[in-house]
Parts: structure tokens; C-alpha cells; sequence
């Protein structure tokens, strides 16, 4: 994530480490070392693993602290979100006592004002009062004849 702070941090410190504390030499092939490379006493070497090792470990504390932190927001984004649920379940279920009580009240009232059917009742004294009728006159027709 630091990346950049890492490696300022260590170029800074080079330069330190170089001048104040050991003796650095440069040397070429065909002098007394067979190679070509830089010559390091004990005292300055030490201190670049040092600072290298402290590099290292401010590193890993970094990528700790990262993964710490990701893990702290991931949490409270779970925590809020459980949060949010638990608010939205409990006015989902107050709605829908409303609702329930609201269709109740609505049904009773419906029953209070609605007047009971009483067509069919009519259409069957109709019919029978019809059917009494004809054979009433067909009686009185006939007696009239007679």
C-alpha cells in the first residue's frame, strides 16, 4: 500500500549508513578480489542488513495494519447492514399489523353497513304469490261458469 513511503524511507537511510557508519571501497577486477563489486567492512554491512531487515519489518506492520483495517470496515459495514435490516424488519411488521387491524376495522364496518339480499326471498314470494294468483282466477273463472 506504502510503497512508495518504503522505498523513500530506505533511500533516505542509504546514504546514512554509507557515509557514517563503516568503510565502503570500490574495487575492480584484477586487483585482489576476482570480481568486480563494491567492498564492505563488517560495521557497514551489518548496518544495510539492519536497515533492510527494518524495512522488511515496517513493511509486514503496514500490511498488517491493512488487513486490520479492511478487516475493522468490513465488520462495520456488516454491523451497519444488520443494523438497516433489523430496522426495516421491524417497520415491515409494524405496517403490516397496521394493515391487518386497517382491513378489520374495514370489514367490520362493511358488515355494519351493508343490508342484508333479500331478492331471492322476493323472487320466490313472487313466484308463489304469481302461481297463487292464476289458480285463484282459474278457480273464480270456473265457479263464474258454473
Amino acid at each position: 500500500m506504502n510503497k512508495p513511503l518504503i522505498v523513500f524511507v530506505s533511500l533516505l537511510l542509504l546514504p546514512c549508513v554509507a557515509l557514517g557508519q563503516g568503510k565502503i571501497a570500490s574495487i575492480k577486477k584484477g586487483q585482489v578480489a576476482p570480481f568486480s563489486g563494491i567492498l564492505l567492512d563488517k560495521k557497514a554491512e551489518a548496518s544495510m542488513a539492519a536497515k533492510r531487515e527494518a524495512s522488511v519489518k515496517i513493511c509486514e506492520m503496514e500490511k498488517k495494519h491493512s488487513i486490520k483495517k479492511a478487516e475493522a470496515n468490513c465488520k462495520l459495514s456488516t454491523s451497519k447492514l444488520e443494523i438497516l435490516l433489523k430496522a426495516n424488519k421491524s417497520k415491515y411488521d409494524q405496517l403490516m399489523k397496521l394493515k391487518v387491524d386497517e382491513n378489520k376495522r374495514l370489514r367490520q364496518t362493511i358488515k355494519k353497513l351493508s343490508k342484508p339480499d333479500y331478492s331471492s326471498y322476493w323472487f320466490i314470494g313472487g313466484f308463489v304469490a304469481g302461481v297463487g294468483m292464476s289458480i285463484g282466477i282459474f278457480y273464480a273463472a270456473a265457479q263464474a261458469s258454473k
